[in-house]
């Protein structure tokens, strides 16, 4: 097992090989707290370095009046809308490298929503949750036939585009993205909790 440090003024970096790599990263911008983790087949250290991008999709509750009703339904609108963007904006990604487009799964949504929700109202950020579930175990449980499996997680983040632009900027989570092994997709949103679990039938 390895360990490697690194403080700057505004970003700190961690990196810990595991059996599966895991590896995180977390960046503070003024008092807005991001953070990354990925976890799958791939080695390599995160490098969390993008640029904020201001092209935010307008679908906050903190504009919405008329009860509790409304704003939850305004909160599903942007949950919805957020995974529709975050999946187009990853097959973009991977069409830049000829690679075929990852179709979004009900179950895996279904999974990744799960945890997403599960890290907010626990106030946890982790590839292991507190009861001892890993990525894989999860996703595993989700589609048992699956070969190759891996996730992407952030906190903090306030849209797709910062997110995506964010991971395709870590080594790790790059990888995960652009895996030609895997073919499926979920995506859940949280309140700033992001998942994304994929899947693929080939090894």
């Amino acid at each position: 097992m390895r360990f490697g440090f690194a403080l700057k003024k505004y970003s700190k970096i961690i990196t810990l090989s595991l059996a599966l790599s895991l590896i995180g990263a977390s960046s503070a911008f003024g008092s807005e707290r991001v953070v990354l983790t990925s976890i799958g087949s791939f080695a390599g250290t995160i490098v969390n370095n993008y640029e904020k991008d201001t092209g935010n999709i307008n679908t906050s509750s903190e504009n919405v009046s008329g009860g509790a009703e409304n704003i939850e339904v305004v909160k599903q609108l942007r949950q919805e809308t957020y995974i529709e963007k975050t999946l187009e904006l990853i097959n973009n990604e991977r069409a830049k490298n000829s690679l075929s487009p990852l179709k979004l799964n009900d179950k895996l949504c279904g999974s990744a929503q799960q945890y997403a929700e599960y890290m907010y109202k626990n106030d946890y950020f982790d590839h292991t949750s507190k009861e001892g579930s890993t990525s894989y175990s999860r996703i595993s449980a989700t589609i048992p036939d699956l070969l190759s499996t891996g996730e992407n997680i952030g906190s903090g983040f306030k849209n797709p585009n910062d997110v995506v632009s964010a991971w395709m900027n870590s080594k790790m989570h790059r990888g995960n993205i652009l895996n030609a092994s895997y073919e499926i997709v979920g995506i859940g949103y949280c309140e700033g909790y992001w998942v994304m679990d994929f899947g693929g039938y080939t090894s």
